[in-house]
């Protein structure tokens, strides 16, 4: 089944869809879309599984409108197969996409299992974090740090807090979302500075590309 098989309709109606869409009819677009695009969605998600075919349908539907205005195609009673050749090209398009990621991935894979010490390496940087969190932590002010771990880590309701910081539930709203604000800031930037570093120490020990092969 090709994806504009449906409903296809007399050729004729097909001429006259075109040229509404051409004029500015909106609600002939929208015709369109109802008339041909859910076989069209079908089509793609048989061949690329639900997760893309919103997507590719929705590609297709704004080429064949986009092509449509400036002119095409060329025998408006064909549109049918005007749309099969776009979604074609867009499944084309997915596939090829799909395949270089596939690839990425595969390059990326490799190097993680090529890499001489992995466990090391992410034992070291979850250490690394987790020392980042306590000193940026740390570097709060006292009702900051306070709020952070009365709510985070202890786990108490907002008017127990309240009740023994002094604060009404305004003040406790403006307090956490500063204090989680500032700590979020400080964690990135120590947990960045230790990504570098563990990154430049890894690429000491990795032998440089033998380039003269």
């Amino acid at each position: 089944m090709t994806p504009a098989s449906v409903a296809p309709g007399p050729a004729s109606s097909w001429s006259v869809l075109v040229e509404r869409i051409r004029s500015g009819d909106s609600t002939a677009c929208e015709e369109l879309y109802c008339t041909a695009f859910v076989e069209v969605r079908r089509w793609f998600s048989r061949r690329l599984g639900a997760q893309y075919a919103e997507d590719r349908t929705h590609d297709t539907y704004l080429a064949t409108i986009l092509a449509i205005v400036n002119g095409g195609p060329r025998e408006p009673d064909r549109l049918p197969g005007f749309i099969q050749g776009i979604a074609q090209r867009q499944l084309c398009v997915s596939i090829r996409g799909l395949l270089e990621r596939r690839a990425r991935e595969i390059a990326c894979e490799r190097l993680v299992l090529s890499d001489p010490a992995p466990d090391l390496d992410s034992a070291i940087l979850r250490r690394e974090k987790r020392d980042c969190v306590k000193r940026a932590l740390r570097a709060l002010s006292g009702p900051q740090r306070e709020i952070l771990v009365r709510f985070y880590v202890w786990e108490q309701e907002p008017e127990k807090i309240c009740a023994e910081m002094t604060l009404t539930p305004t003040q406790f709203r403006l307090l956490k979302w500063r204090a989680k604000a500032e700590f979020g800031a400080l964690a990135r930037k120590r947990l960045q500075a230790q990504e570098l570093k563990l990154l430049a120490t890894r690429a000491e020990r990795t032998p440089l590309l033998n380039l003269t092969r």
